[in-house]
């Protein structure tokens, strides 16, 4: 009897910690709940930085969503992807899309009709599960690729309608942008403030080492951003792609500068789309594809490569039609502990930098990506490997090139004091300061030229 006893208690105090792990879970989980036609959509987690935020759905006119019981899924854009991929299933129509959930079965039977000479050819869509999404248990978001099969299509359209039950949707075919460029440049949704000095730099720095064009997912910036940003639409070296999020979130902005602002984990769902995006549209157009942020420089070995694309060749040599990416590391330097020169342009002043020894290509590097060879970026590398020619993922040493990354820190980092002075740019730093010092006056910025 006492054995029976226990062995209930037993019993009832796993449940209950089943129960209590389940809860747990579902609390950072995007919860839904239906009535009617309306699907709600409540988040509540912290940021790194503490702050906590509530995150809710809203209407879009930039996205179509699609509500079938608990599954949800958010269209964008329609890309008509010329490459040929085998296991990529292309050439095709290419929908980046979120949904919550990472079955594809949830997804269900997506139908795409073409319109052709007043006839409607339908097809049905292949659904791929390209990789993960990065903070689904957080988000409960992920990405996948809805591709809409073209063969005996032609010419394309303009439009495609693509339906799931009684949801449909209409959206034009983009086509990727024509052109011979080396490298583009893509930076993944845009938001909140920049030291603006730093963001003329990084511009700057870009077309000094011969990157060709940037593109941009711009979502909330502020006016001073924004200025900066016409600038060098202007001069044609940037597009802008304002994105709007299909969801309700505020940004908590510090009164200190050198903290970071908020950073909603949320957000990182939708970085996927558009570099997706971005990557598709530039196919043609570039070469390479580079995912680069605002506080981040590729630092160059300017005694061996005057550019970034002849670093590059000289890696890839004879290996072109089975490279994938050329990887380079990160290091990280100072922003947040003082120690810095005295200059008014802001990686000059900021030359102090962790010891190469601790720098792993695991710790998020950065990677020049082949727009032929890579049919699906993340935000550091080539994330799709199932093409049979996809074999050269290329690794450059710190004494060629490294990624230098001015990060904000909301604690000073003791291993700081321990950072070494940076000479890398020491030989170029006077064309560099000239190039700056142009862009800050026609901007109207106050600087110092001693």
């Amino acid at each position: 009897m006492p054995v029976r006893r226990l062995s209930h208690r037993i019993i009832l105090v796993l449940t209950l910690l089943f129960l209590i792990i389940i809860c747990m879970k579902f609390t950072a989980l995007e919860r839904y709940t239906k009535y009617g036609n309306q699907a709600l959509t409540y988040f509540n987690f912290e940021s790194h930085e503490g702050y906590e935020y509530k995150i809710e759905p809203k209407d879009s006119g930039e996205w179509h969503i699609w509500r079938n019981h608990s599954n949800v899924i958010y269209i964008h854009r329609a890309i008509y992807d010329s490459r040929n991929f085998s296991r990529w299933q292309t050439p095709a129509v290419t929908l980046m899309v979120l949904s919550n959930t990472q079955r594809h079965s949830d997804l269900g039977t997506i139908i795409c009709s073409y319109t052709i000479s007043n006839k409607t050819v339908s097809r049905t869509a292949k659904v791929i599960f390209p990789v993960s999404g990065f903070r689904y248990k957080l988000t409960n978001l992920q990405e996948f690729a809805i591709q809409c099969p073209v063969d005996d299509i032609y010419p394309i359209p303009t439009f495609i309608t693509v339906s799931r039950g009684v949801d449909s949707a209409i959206l034009k075919i983009e086509r990727p942008y024509p052109g011979n460029e080396a490298i583009t440049v893509c930076v993944p949704l845009v938001y909140g403030s920049f030291d603006a000095g730093m963001l003329i730099e990084w511009f700057e720095y870009l077309k000094f080492f011969g990157v060709s064009m940037v593109e941009i997912a711009m979502w909330e910036v502020p006016s001073s951003v924004s200025q900066i940003f016409d600038y060098y639409e202007k001069q044609g070296f940037l597009l802008v792609n304002k994105m709007e999020i299909p969801f309700k979130i505020d940004l908590y902005e510090p009164d200190n500068e050198r903290l970071p602002s908020s950073k909603p984990k949320f957000l990182k769902a939708f970085v996927p789309i558009a570099l997706h995006e971005c990557l598709t549209m530039n196919a043609l157009r570039s070469r390479y594809i580079l995912s680069l942020d605002f506080d981040e420089f590729i630092y160059l070995n300017i005694s061996v490569f005057p550019s970034f694309i002849e670093l590059v060749d000289s890696y890839v040599g004879n290996k072109k039609t089975s490279t994938v990416q050329v990887q380079t590391g990160k290091i990280k330097f100072d922003v947040t502990c003082g120690r810095k020169l005295s200059s008014p342009h802001f990686i000059i002043s900021h030359k102090f930098r962790e010891d190469f020894s601790v720098m792993t290509y695991n710790d998020n590097p950065k990677s020049f990506m082949s727009t032929s060879n890579c049919p699906f970026i993340g935000n550091h590398y080539c994330m799709w490997r199932n093409e049979r020619f996809q074999k050269h993922y290329l690794r450059v040493p710190t004494s060629h090139a490294f990624i230098a990354h001015f990060r904000k820190h909301v604690y000073c980092l003791k291993k700081v004091a321990r950072y070494a002075m940076d000479t890398t740019l020491t030989e170029i730093e006077p064309f560099l300061v000239e190039n700056f010092n142009k862009a800050k006056e026609k901007l109207g910025l106050l600087i110092n030229k001693n």
